[in-house]
């Protein structure tokens, strides 16, 4: 199974859920998450849906910073 996919839906990676591409930098990953968050309101489902997305995509960052394939 792929690591980077949502595990309610196997079908929606975290890029789905905050509607971005794989290239997205740090900025556009968070100004999608800020902008979801929003959209959700209420629905404290999908805000931690978004959240965990967030996070999957930051902690792969930061591990690909630490092994040193990003600069």
């Amino acid at each position: 199974m792929d690591k980077k996919r949502n595990t309610n839906n196997p079908e929606e990676t975290p890029y789905d859920i905050l509607g971005i591409s794989q290239d997205s930098d740090f900025e556009v990953i968070q100004k999608a998450r800020d902008e979801k968050v929003k959209e959700a309101g209420d629905d404290l489902i999908a805000k931690a849906k978004i959240e965990s997305s967030y996070d999957q995509l930051l902690m792969g960052s930061l591990k690909a910073r630490q092994s040193g394939t990003v600069s």
